[in-house]
């Protein structure tokens, strides 16, 4: 279809996506007199040219791209529209359902936006384009041309199952792991002897490779990472003792930033986010001493808070948020796998404990999943090479249910690995230094 810069009168706010690129009609509203930087008519709005795929669910898909300007040096509208291939723009159906809802708002010419496409059918191959657009007064807008053609296939009604993917570049165990714009980032770590890691490496789904970052301030392993507003936090770990150091990343300008130190230093604790603000959780400050300390950073005005201890001292625990509630899984307390599972709400700062897991697990990874806590690590008493349990819980009947186990690879299993939930999918990533393993597993 040929591109379409005409000026058009929008009709109804929730038609306006729907109409912009059917063809040439002469606007009702006479033509916008705004002008360009140095005088004369303002430009046509950008071409997205690297919409990806960035991963799939069983109803959704995420969609990842750089956004471009309006024609007027400002961030553009979006409109999504996806259809079974191939693709058409002028008989595609706009996305009503997600994020990428018409109209998308861009935040800032030249940043990765990423967004969620719901109410796609299972077990279905969709091609997706968008097109940039600028909206004069809401009453005139223009478009730019259509872009790339993105394609994804949702997965089926049922999987649970692994799958291996591409080796993380610098091969460590330990490492931070959280997904940041539909990315997952593997942040520090260690190799053996105790040769600590600064290394920051981000993994694309969509197309299965690896991509270096800058690196970690402060080389350490054991850290945990939380994301906040699209920043990236890296927290507490080991550089040879316990640390208390913060440091924040910013994909847009690929830098890292220090920020107020925990009141505690430790390693091999847990962390989460709820309600933008981060949580740390448990962790120790001398083997084997379980710590039950719970501290709060707010990113906004870089302080920490005390908040009610965890009943139970645990490392090497598992924490995730689902609906607004911390969850604390297993870990060891002193030398001990245990079974234990707490819950924090951080509005009545209080603790309450929930259903045991049906295996004590002595090294745990945690992340929510389309409202489900999911939970994985070594089983107490279990060989290295033993396949690693996960198990699911469901926060509405408090109860939970083995799936599949994350196999061994090579019959070297992964032992202290980041584990981190992208795109409907789960990963668990390093835990060896004899070669940078990546597991994804689909529900």
């Amino acid at each position: 279809m040929p591109p379409i810069r005409t000026p058009r009168l929008l009709i109804a706010t929730g038609l306006v996506a729907i109409a912009a690129c059917q063809g040439r009609d002469t606007p009702l509203a006479p033509p916008s007199k705004l002008g360009v930087p140095g005088g004369g008519l303002p430009g046509s709005p950008g071409t997205v040219t690297d919409l990806a795929v960035a991963a799939v669910a069983q109803n959704s898909a995420t969609l990842s791209f750089t956004e471009v300007n309006d024609g007027l040096g400002q961030p553009a509208r979006y409109v999504v529209r996806f259809a079974e291939p191939p693709i058409e723009w002028s008989s595609a159906r706009n996305v009503t359902e997600g994020t990428c809802a018409t109209p998308v708002f861009g935040q800032a010419v030249g940043a990765r936006l990423t967004c969620t496409v719901l109410g796609l059918a299972p077990a279905t191959t969709y091609d997706f384009q968008v097109v940039a657009y600028r909206s004069t007064l809401d009453l005139v807008e223009t478009f730019g041309h259509p872009s790339n053609a993105a394609q994804g296939t949702t997965s089926a009604a049922s999987c649970d199952c692994w799958t291996n993917k591409a080796l993380m570049p610098t091969a460590r165990y330990g490492p931070g792991a959280a997904d940041l714009n539909g990315m997952l980032y593997a942040v520090g770590g260690t190799q053996s002897y105790g040769r600590l890691q600064s290394g920051v490496e981000a993994y694309d789904p969509a197309r299965d490779t690896w991509t270096t970052r800058a690196s970690l301030p402060t080389p350490r392993a054991y850290l945990s990472v939380a994301v906040v507003d699209g920043i990236l936090y890296a927290v507490g770990g080991t550089n040879h003792g316990p640390s208390a150091t913060v440091e924040a990343y910013d994909p847009a300008t690929d830098t890292w930033t220090s920020k107020a130190p925990m009141p505690t230093a430790r390693w091999e604790l847990g962390v989460a986010v709820v309600n933008g603000i981060i949580y740390a959780v448990g962790g120790q400050d001398a083997e084997p001493n379980g710590l039950t300390t719970v501290e709060a950073y707010d990113p906004a005005t870089d302080t920490w808070t005390t908040k009610a201890p965890m009943p139970t001292g645990r490392y090497r625990l598992g924490v995730a948020a689902v609906n607004g509630v911390l969850y604390a899984v297993g870990g060891l307390h002193g030398l001990t796998g245990v079974d234990i599972v707490e819950a924090y709400d951080p509005v009545t700062d209080t603790w309450t404990t929930k259903a045991p897991l049906p295996t004590a697990l002595a090294s745990v990874g945690a992340a929510e999943l389309d409202g489900m806590l999911y939970a994985e690590g070594r089983a107490g008493g279990s060989s290295m090479s033993s396949p690693r349990p996960l198990l699911a819980y469901d926060p509405a009947t408090n109860a939970w249910t083995p799936k599949a186990p994350m196999p061994t690879w090579d019959t070297i299993e992964m032992v202290a690995f980041g584990v981190a939930a992208v795109g409907g999918r789960l990963y668990a990533v390093g835990g060896s230094d004899s070669r940078g393993y990546l597991k994804e597993y689909q529900p």
